[in-house]
């Protein structure tokens, strides 16, 4: 039997909303083929962790040559979220990572700005075994000690008890901002699509970005990046 999980939420959501950086050169100029680029017109990627966020945001990344920016979750959760989007360079595009529901101010900062929004979501099962894997591959921390007492299953178990409400919330509130258009260009990918055939969920992304791109140049992005396991993490998605 599993113990008390109270108490652990917090340390637990630590090891899923990690600030971090990946700059790409882009000189901010306009792109003639595509005179939207290197405007500001930054693309949002609002993941449920484990999604396989990294792996598109890199791959779309490396498509159009833009620098990738992670938010944590405690920037959407208050006005440090509005302070550090303000320190931006607006003059270039980014590919913006960000785990979390649609809150008051995430949706109030992508209506005021009009980007196209991104939601990637993952089932249930298959996130609790790759966040478990993360854990267990992570840094020394009181809730590795914690599950290191209990085997594989019980480990996958306490993981899906612990995040099935914020997981169920995380899809349920952005399958409503989706469907009925709350942000007018936005579009939901499952895990499963994206891994079942990459390429193709690739070109989905980019024909909802209104970007034409050839396929080689669309393979070639997907091989480089997953040939990166920093860029790719898709070891941290299985």
């Amino acid at each position: 039997m599993l113990g008390d999980c109270s108490g652990l939420r917090s340390m637990v959501s630590r090891l899923a909303f990690v600030t971090d950086k990946m700059r790409l050169p882009n000189d901010g100029t306009e792109n003639p083929q595509h005179p939207d680029l290197g405007k500001g017109r930054h693309i949002v990627v609002a993941a449920q962790p484990k999604s396989g966020s990294t792996f598109v945001c890199n791959v779309i990344s490396e498509i159009l040559k833009i620098p990738v920016e992670k938010y944590s979750k405690k920037s959407v959760d208050d006005f440090n979220f509005h302070e550090k989007q303000a320190r931006s360079v607006k003059k270039i595009d980014a590919v913006i990572h960000i785990h979390s529901k649609p809150t008051e101010a995430f949706m109030g900062w992508l209506l005021e700005n009009e980007y196209p929004t991104i939601v990637l979501t993952r089932n249930l099962e298959g996130f609790s075994v790759s966040m478990r894997n993360h854990i267990m591959r992570g840094q020394k921390t009181v809730v590795r000690e914690f599950m290191t007492k209990m085997n594989e299953t019980d480990q996958t178990e306490f993981v899906k008890r612990y995040w099935y409400g914020w997981c169920f919330d995380f899809c349920v509130q952005w399958a409503k901002v989706v469907n009925n258009k709350t942000i007018p260009t936005s579009i939901m990918i499952d895990h499963n699509e994206i891994f079942s055939d990459q390429i193709k969920s690739i070109k989905k992304i980019l024909q909802f970005l209104d970007l034409e791109f050839e396929d080689r140049d669309v393979l070639e992005a997907v091989q480089k990046v997953s040939d990166d396991p920093i860029r790719s993490n898709y070891s941290g998605s299985k």
